[in-house]
C-alpha cells in the first residue's frame, strides 16, 4: 500500500478567511450585504411557507459624516463597532444584524405575526442610539433613522425588500432625526421624484433657474429694517420646486456648498448696487448652510465676495440652522468668532423647532434669535404658544438678543403678537419674496432711471420682474 499524507490546515484556513471576507464586514464581525440578502431570501421561503411576515428594517446614522470629520476615522471605526453592540442588545437571538456600508445597517425580523415587533424594536432602537457614546475623551450624540419594509405586503425578494426599506429610511430622514418609517407604495413615487430633482438640480444654475428674492423684514410699526435672500426655482421640466424640497436634496448631493456661494454672491451684489444709490442703513439677511460652514474655504470665500463687491458688513446678517451644532465641534465656534470680527451679525434661525438647546445661545456669539413659523400656525389653537413666545421675547432680550418672528400671514396674526416684546416680524402678511428690483421699488423706491444705471442693475441682476412666491 502507499499512503499519502498532505497538510491542508493552511488552505482550509485559506478557504475559511475567504469566507468569512466574502460574507462578513471586516469592522464589526456582522453579516455583510451579500450574507443578508441570503437570509433574507431564506426568509422569504420560509414565511410563504408558513404564512408569516417578516421585517427589513433599514437604519441610518444621522450626522456620522460629522464624527469622520471632526474626529478621525479612528474614533469613527470605534463608534460603529459601539453601534453594531446597542443595536445587538436590541433584536431577538434569532433576529440577523447586518452591517451593509459605511454607517448603513440592516436588521432582519422573522417570524411575525404582526408588524408591531418591528415597530417596538425600531423604537428601542431610536431610544437607545440617542444615548451618548463616549470614546477617547469625547462625548458624542447621533441618532438614527429607520425605514422599514415588509413581506409580503413591499416585496417578496430580497432585493425589493432591502430597496424599499431603504426608501423608507430616506423618508423617515425628511420628518425629523430620530424617525422611523413604514413603507408605502407613494413612497416609490416620491423616491423617483427625489432622484429626478437630483438629475436636474445640477444644471439649474447654468440653465438659470434659479432665482434668488428678498423678502421685507419690519419693526413693530411697520418700517423696513432689513430683506432675506431667499432661494427659488422654477425648473422648466418639474415646474415650481419648493425649497424644503430641493434644499435637504442639494445637502445630500453635495451641492449645496455651490448654491450657497452663488445665493452670498448674488444678495452680496444687490446689496453693493443698492449701497451705490445711497442706501446705507437696511440690513440683508442671508441663510448659510451648515455645509458652507463646515468648507474649510468659506471664510476665505466670504472675504473675498466682500472685498470684491465692497460691501458694508455691518449690513449683513448670516442665519445659521441649528444643524449645524448637532455635532459640537471645536471649529464651530472659532469659526463664528472669525465671521462676528468682519463686523458680520449672526442669526439663530428656526428656533423652537428640531434641536433646540438654550446652550447654543450662551456658547455661541449670536445677535439675533429667529421663532420659526410653525409657532405662528398654532397661535389660535393653543393657548400655551403665546406663553413660550412670550418666554423666549422675555429671554432673548435679557441675552441682549433680537427676536424676529417668522410666519405673520395675517392681521389676526399681528393683533395676537403686538404686545410680544419682539423686535422684528417677517412673513405673508408683510409681504412674499419678491425679485429685487420688485422689492427695492417698492419698499424702499429705488428706481432705476438713467441708462448707466440700469447697466449697472443688469450686471447685479438678470431677474424678470416677477412675485417669488
Amino acid at each position: 500500500y502507499l499512503i499519502l499524507r498532505e497538510n491542508i490546515s493552511q488552505q482550509k484556513r485559506s478557504e475559511a478567511l475567504l469566507v468569512q471576507q466574502a460574507n462578513y464586514d471586516q469592522l464589526t464581525s456582522l453579516p455583510n450585504r451579500n450574507h443578508l440578502l441570503g437570509r433574507i431570501q431564506q426568509a422569504v421561503l420560509k414565511a410563504q411557507k408558513k404564512h408569516l411576515i417578516l421585517s427589513v428594517l433599514f437604519i441610518d446614522l444621522d450626522g456620522f459624516k460629522q464624527v469622520n470629520d471632526n474626529y478621525g476615522h479612528l474614533v469613527g471605526d470605534k463608534v460603529l463597532r459601539l453601534v453594531s453592540e446597542r443595536l445587538t442588545e436590541c433584536i431577538r437571538k434569532n433576529d440577523v444584524l447586518a452591517r451593509i456600508g459605511g454607517d448603513e445597517f440592516v436588521i432582519l425580523l422573522e417570524g411575525q405575526e404582526s408588524t408591531n415587533v418591528a415597530q417596538r424594536i425600531s423604537e428601542k432602537i431610536i431610544q437607545r442610539l440617542s444615548q451618548p457614546f463616549v470614546t477617547k475623551g469625547s462625548t458624542l450624540y447621533l441618532s438614527a433613522s429607520i425605514g422599514i419594509a415588509t413581506y409580503p405586503n413591499d416585496g417578496d425578494s430580497a432585493i425589493t425588500l432591502l430597496k424599499n426599506a431603504d426608501i423608507a429610511m430616506y423618508a423617515a430622514k425628511t420628518q425629523k432625526r430620530g424617525a422611523f418609517q413604514f413603507f408605502h407604495i407613494d413612497l416609490n413615487r416620491k423616491a423617483k421624484r427625489k432622484l429626478k430633482i437630483q438629475t436636474l438640480l445640477r444644471n439649474a444654475i447654468r440653465n438659470n433657474e434659479l432665482k434668488v428674492c428678498y423678502q421685507p423684514l419690519v419693526n413693530t410699526s411697520l418700517d423696513l429694517y432689513g430683506c432675506e435672500a431667499l432661494l427659488r426655482w422654477q425648473s422648466e421640466e418639474l415646474g415650481p420646486i419648493s425649497p424644503t424640497e430641493f434644499i435637504p436634496i442639494a445637502e445630500d448631493i453635495g451641492e449645496i456648498v455651490r448654491i450657497g456661494d452663488w445665493i452670498l454672491q448674488s444678495a452680496l451684489s444687490q446689496l453693493s448696487l443698492r449701497q451705490s444709490q445711497g442706501l446705507d442703513h437696511m440690513q440683508m439677511s442671508i441663510n448659510v448652510s451648515y455645509r458652507q460652514l463646515e468648507d474649510k474655504n468659506f471664510l476665505a470665500k466670504l472675504r473675498n465676495s466682500i472685498r470684491a463687491h465692497r460691501v458694508t458688513t455691518t449690513q449683513i446678517t448670516l442665519e445659521i440652522t441649528e444643524e449645524l451644532f448637532i455635532q459640537d465641534t471645536s471649529n464651530t465656534l472659532d469659526t463664528l468668532l472669525q465671521i462676528k470680527k468682519m463686523g458680520i451679525k449672526l442669526a439663530l434661525d428656526d428656533f423652537g423647532t428640531g434641536y433646540s438647546s438654550l446652550s447654543y445661545l450662551t456658547l455661541y456669539p449670536f445677535d439675533q434669535l429667529k421663532i420659526d413659523r410653525s409657532f405662528m400656525k398654532s397661535i389660535g389653537r393653543q393657548a400655551k404658544v403665546m406663553k413660550l413666545l412670550r418666554g423666549i421675547g422675555s429671554m432673548s432680550k435679557q441675552l441682549g438678543l433680537e427676536v424676529v418672528l417668522e410666519g405673520v400671514e395675517s392681521a389676526y396674526h399681528r393683533r395676537k403678537i403686538e404686545h410680544l416684546d419682539i423686535d422684528y416680524y417677517q412673513g405673508y402678511w408683510i409681504d412674499k419674496p419678491l425679485t429685487a428690483d420688485t422689492f427695492f421699488n417698492k419698499w424702499l423706491d429705488i428706481h432705476v432711471d438713467d441708462e448707466e444705471d440700469k447697466d449697472i442693475a443688469k450686471a447685479h441682476s438678470d431677474q424678470k420682474d416677477i412675485i417669488c412666491s
